[in-house]
């Protein structure tokens, strides 16, 4: 089951639109990362990047307020879901930081 969920997100990986601008904040895209929704109020973070380190993990209002943050260990890749049933309904960004200090960001509607 968990390689079966794994290639259904690569293949929805490849259609997923991330935010990029390469020279502000060492931003860039990612075909490893994605945020997919599970629910109308949940959504997971599948981190498939091999690189050790810790990885943080921003969500973001549409204010730009940082409503959640976390630091992940990563080792060989990790998946994390969220709870978004406290949060108002609105647009959200997820902010991943990987080891190396680039960013990966996409925007998801709750």
């Amino acid at each position: 089951m968990k390689s079966l969920t794994a290639a259904a997100v690569l293949v929805m990986v490849g259609s997923v639109a991330f935010a990029t601008n390469p020279k502000k904040d060492k931003e860039t895209t990612s075909s490893k990362v994605a945020v997919v929704q599970n629910t109308n109020k949940k959504f997971k973070l599948v981190y498939l990047e091999e690189n050790a380190g810790k990885v943080k993990v921003n969500i973001k209002n549409s204010k730009g307020s940082i409503v959640h943050s976390q630091s992940v260990e990563n080792e060989a890749g990790f998946a994390q879901q969220y709870d978004f049933a406290e949060l108002p309904l609105g647009k959200y960004t997820f902010e991943i930081i990987r080891p190396d200090g680039t960013k990966i960001t996409q925007k998801v509607q709750h």
